[in-house]
């Protein structure tokens, strides 16, 4: 990630990256772009906790922690490598 856009880096919700996250944005950008952390201009694109587990496990089962408390609580979620999770349709 370019400095000057890392210096002012947030996540969405106004937090501060932590220093491993700012450090590895310095290093290389592709595998979370790749996994969609990032957009084409190096903005974080996070997921809520019932987003990911309605495309990974579908509406049924996903649809459980896509309510209270958990909705609420996991707003600002990014997935971790692993098993891919359905695109959003």
């Amino acid at each position: 990630m370019p400095a000057e856009l890392l210096a002012s880096a947030t996540f969405p919700s106004g937090r501060a990256l932590p220093p491993s996250l700012r450090r590895w944005l310095a290093f290389d950008t592709g595998m979370l772009r790749k996994y969609g952390w990032l957009d084409g201009s190096y903005g974080f694109t996070p997921l809520t906790f019932g987003a990911i587990c309605v495309r990974r496990y579908g509406a049924e089962w996903g649809g459980y922690f896509a309510q209270a408390p958990m909705a609420e609580r996991f707003t600002e979620c990014f997935l971790l490598p692993g098993a891919p999770i359905p695109a959003a349709s």
